[in-house]
């Protein structure tokens, strides 16, 4: 049987046509001996630019002599007539068609997945992004308010120092003017022999004792001006400490996903292949 069938599958062979890979109709045979359906060597012939030839030897044929092969004729007919059973190497290239094809849509389908992941991973990304940039934005707005109020507290106190100043340099304005004409008078009265007021020492006294008070003012007013730059208030210095540790918590923990990711990928990928 199954030599029977071996052999039916050989003539089938022989009776097929080399272009149309089907059995022939109206075959004609070339100089060459090769035969054709008349159709399929006429269309051939019609679409080739150069001199006719075989298309199987690829001899030329100046003449474009076409015999007809009835014979095989009749024999490509009882053939059709019996049915079309596959011939075994058909068969066998269906086969391993069929298995590529197999193998290509696993491919297809973990190429699929892969990108669904990675576009997974790239949306976590995209947001911890934006989650960054607005809490960044929140710091600025934050620092900046603070930054006003700091400066409004150092103009403020500005505004105080200088005003302190300006009136303690007023004063001692004065008493140097009233110690001027005091210390003319004295002059005047030694030199004319006159006693001098008694109450000169008192004067001086009540002078030295202001000039010591507003020296220790200025020194205390000024001390203070340092004290406003050094002194951050807490909540701004925690707020910059957990947003810092935050950030580099997510951005460290997004890294080890994606390298997770990538050789995850790598492995899947490589034994697909095999």
């Amino acid at each position: 049987m199954a030599a029977g069938g071996e052999a039916a599958a050989e003539l089938r062979e022989e009776a097929t046509c080399a272009i149309c890979l089907d059995l022939f109709r109206s075959p004609v045979m070339l100089d060459c001996g090769h035969n054709f359906c008349r159709a399929c060597i006429g269309l051939c012939w019609a679409r080739a630019a150069e001199a006719p030839s075989c298309p199987q030897c690829r001899r030329a044929l100046p003449g474009r002599s076409l015999r007809p092969n009835r014979q095989l004729g009749n024999i490509a007919a009882g053939l059709r007539r019996l049915g079309r059973p596959a011939a075994p190497r058909q068969e066998q290239n269906q086969s391993e068609l069929e298995s590529l094809r197999r193998e290509r849509g696993k491919l297809e389908e973990q190429q699929e997945k892969e990108r669904w992941v990675c576009q997974g991973y790239l949306d976590k990304v995209k947001a911890e992004r934006q989650k960054i940039a607005s809490e960044f934005k929140q710091l600025q707005q934050y620092l900046e308010e603070q930054e006003c109020l700091l400066m409004a507290r150092l103009g403020e106190l500005e505004r105080q120092i200088e005003t302190r100043v300006k009136e303690n340099a007023d004063q001692l304005s004065k008493r140097i003017f009233h110690l001027d004409g005091l210390i003319r008078e004295k002059e005047e009265s030694q030199l004319s022999g006159c006693e001098f007021p008694q109450d000169t020492g008192n004067i001086l006294s009540r002078c030295e004792k202001g000039k010591f008070q507003e020296k220790e003012w200025v020194s205390h007013d000024l001390e203070k001006a340092p004290g406003v730059c050094s002194e951050k208030p807490p909540e701004l210095e925690e707020t910059a400490r957990k947003l810092q540790d935050a950030s580099t918590s997510a951005l460290g923990e997004e890294v080890e996903e994606s390298q997770g990711l990538y050789t995850k990928g790598e492995l899947c990928w490589g034994a697909s292949l095999h």
